[in-house]
């Protein structure tokens, strides 16, 4: 796998081979399918190949032979760290290259209501630097009237992540934003147990974020009462299936105009959040990426978003969890990891909310 580094102005590039290839690494995370690339060099080959602050990178194929089973070669990154001490080595950081998304402002934008995925084309499309939207079926999910000010276009993607429940898939690269209502990735066969492909489990559990009832207010102070029969027509609805404690949370949600999709949504919202947060951080052998060219280990394919299962004795963890992030080496797959949680965490989700 070679290194194709640019300048910042992107007037001249090499191929570079000449760095550890075990320490590249990528990091992926499902929160705006976020991507930081970083390795390890000589000082010496920093200067030499034009290694420079606000530089850039792609990753290349050394040979026709070079698998992509994490579409790694689909994204471009913007070098933001050149750390280099004494004993001639170089620590390289590049984050993934979204200028454009983030450089675009506005200083006043109204979305109309129209079907999400015209919304969404409608912003990534605007300006026509390149960046496009894979062609979808209109979803049936419908935008509300919203007003912006002084913020960029992934900002506004950022906060229709949030209140819609999207999940993107973004390529850097090919200036592709995918996106799924609900959740990406699949309900993987994939089991990670100690002893044979678990190495270390690391388990952390909170309850910052539980609560027990939900209280949600729509479009205009809409609320979903008057159907509310399950909870004898009142404005919460509840769920004490971890405790009975009464924790309430205030939702404001002003982008429905239906009392039942308010509902609905409320349902599945509270579902969440009605559980204490597991997080697992998970060193596994990668059987998959390891040996690439045997179908015995299919099986134990998995990618981001994905449902999959941990065995683990130590922690007596037999559970099924999403990959909410994970760590390639793609020259030491031995050393991969994933971190896995029942939810996913969202500091947007907690801007609005009251407790009683």
């Amino acid at each position: 796998m070679l290194l194709h580094v640019y300048s910042k102005t992107k007037g001249s590039s090499r191929y570079f081979d000449a760095y550890d290839k075990g320490s590249l690494c990528i990091n992926r995370k499902l929160d705006m399918d976020d991507r930081t690339l970083s390795f390890t060099a000589r000082t010496s080959d920093v200067f030499k190949y034009g290694i420079e602050l606000e530089g850039y990178i792609q990753l290349s194929r050394a040979s026709n032979n070079d698998e992509d089973k994490f579409d790694l070669y689909k994204d471009e990154y913007v070098i933001s760290e050149i750390n280099m001490d004494s004993s001639g080595k170089a620590e390289i950081v590049a984050r993934m290259n979204v200028e454009d998304l983030e450089g675009k402002m506005y200083h006043y934008k109204l979305i109309l209501s129209k079907d999400i995925y015209n919304t969404i084309k409608g912003i990534v499309e605007d300006n026509n630097d390149g960046w496009y939207v894979p062609q979808q079926e209109e979803t049936g999910t419908y935008v509300k009237r919203m007003e912006y000010a002084d913020i960029s276009k992934y900002d506004i993607l950022r906060d229709f992540q949030s209140i819609y429940s999207l999940e993107y898939i973004i390529h850097s690269k090919t200036k592709s934003v995918d996106f799924v209502i609900g959740k990406r990735g699949v309900d993987r066969l994939a089991t990670f147990i100690d002893d044979f492909n678990l190495k270390k489990l690391s388990v952390d559990t909170s309850t910052y974020d539980l609560y027990t009832e939900l209280e949600a207010y729509g479009y205009e102070g809409l609320t979903f009462e008057s159907i509310n029969s399950g909870n004898d027509y009142k404005k919460y609805i509840t769920n004490y299936t971890y405790t009975t404690k009464k924790k309430r949370y205030i939702w404001n949600a002003p982008e429905y105009t239906e009392d039942y999709d308010l509902l609905i949504h409320a349902y599945q919202k509270l579902g969440d959040m009605a559980v204490p947060y597991k997080s697992y951080s998970a060193d596994i052998l990668d059987l998959y990426s390891m040996v690439r060219h045997s179908n015995q280990y299919d099986r134990y394919e998995y990618d981001l978003g994905d449902t999959v299962r941990i065995m683990d004795s130590a922690t007596q963890t037999y559970e099924r969890f999403r990959i909410v992030e994970m760590t390639i080496y793609p020259n030491a797959p031995h050393k991969n990891s994933v971190i896995l949680a029942n939810k996913t965490m969202r500091l947007t989700d907690l801007l609005s909310q009251s407790k009683y």
